[in-house]
Formats: C-alpha cells, structure tokens, sequence
C-alpha cells in the first residue's frame, strides 16, 4: 500500500515525520494548546512522497496530497463533525471541504475525498443511482449522510464502500498490517 489516509491522529499542531519501514507521516492537528482531539493525514511511501506536488494542511478535519500519476489527482482525507455537532461547525466543514474539490477541479486535477465523513448513507442506491452501490449500509440515513450524498450529487463522486462487499474484511485488513505496525513506533508528543 502507497498511500494511507487517517482520520482521528490525535496530533498537535502541523508537520511530517520519516517513519521505520521507509514510510513518511505528514499530519494537520489542533493548535499546538488545544487538548489533543480530530486531526487528518497521510502515511506514504518514501517512494509515492517523490510523486507529491503538493501538501495542504487546510484543518484540523482536512488535509490534501496532490499527486502527478498517470492523472493528476489530489487526494482530500477529511474527518467530519458527528452527527451531534453544532450545524455552524458542519456548515464550515462542508464549505471548506467544497472550497477545496473546486480548487483542484479548477485546475485539471481530479478530487477523491477520503476519509471519516461521519455519516449514515442508508442503502436506497436506486434514488441514489451512481452514488451508492449495492452493498450500502443500513437503511438509515442521518443529516450527516444527507450532507454526504448531497456532496456526492453535486461533484460526480461516489460512496466507494457501497459498491465492495465488506463481509469477508480480512484480507484488506491483512493488506495494512504493515503501515499498523509502522504507526505504533510514532511517539505522541
């Protein structure tokens, strides 16, 4: 695995780190003294860290990695408010999240959210046809997962888990063993 995205870091403050196993963190967190909560980023390959452009620290719930591949992409791992958050914090979360597919789109480069969007998509992938695939969650849908498909509908993108049966989870979870065991060497300052 080149590329994984976090969501939940838990660090203070904005920087990047060289990790055993040629693998390099680069996090956005709270202000350095704020107590330790939300905070985004990318563990890469010291190998795919050559392919970056660019890094963004937008928040504490949003960071990008652009990537010259064989398309040029920016990658936006996001960690959304909950369901039970103030709307104003939402509302701000969404625009910024907004702000910054429209700023990659603006410039030929492809926007793939990622991440913890904190929301209950429901399973209706026939109102929801290009959305969600077959295997979406429960039937329930929250304000967060309206949020969610509205953004969807808005920037031709897709609820990617809905579409992969998760029942048989353990051969993805074999496939990140390695970055796992790479991240409990991080020390938390």
């Amino acid at each position: 695995m080149a590329v994984l995205g976090m969501s939940e870091v838990k660090r203070k403050g904005l920087g990047s780190q060289v990790m055993n196993g040629n693998y390099v963190l680069r996090y956005s967190g709270v202000a350095m003294n704020d107590r330790a909560k939300e905070g985004v980023g990318f563990i890469v390959t010291e190998e795919m860290d050559k392919k970056a452009t660019s890094w963004k620290e937008v928040s504490s719930r949003i960071i990008t990695l652009s990537l010259d591949l064989e398309t040029l992409i920016t990658l936006i791992q996001v960690y959304a408010p909950t369901e039970d958050a103030d709307l104003l914090e939402k509302e701000v979360f969404y625009a910024e999240l907004q702000k910054q597919i429209d700023a990659n789109e603006s410039i030929g480069r492809r926007a793939i959210v990622m991440g913890d969007l904190n929301g209950r998509v429901g399973q209706d992938n026939y109102t929801n046809k290009g959305i969600l695939g077959p295997y979406g969650g429960e039937e329930v849908v929250n304000t967060n997962g309206e949020k969610i498909l509205d953004l969807c509908a808005l920037n031709n993108l897709i609820v990617a888990n809905s579409y992969y049966n998760t029942t048989n989870i353990r051969e993805y979870i074999k496939s990140v063993l390695s970055l796992l065991k790479a991240l409990a060497s991080l020390t938390i300052s």
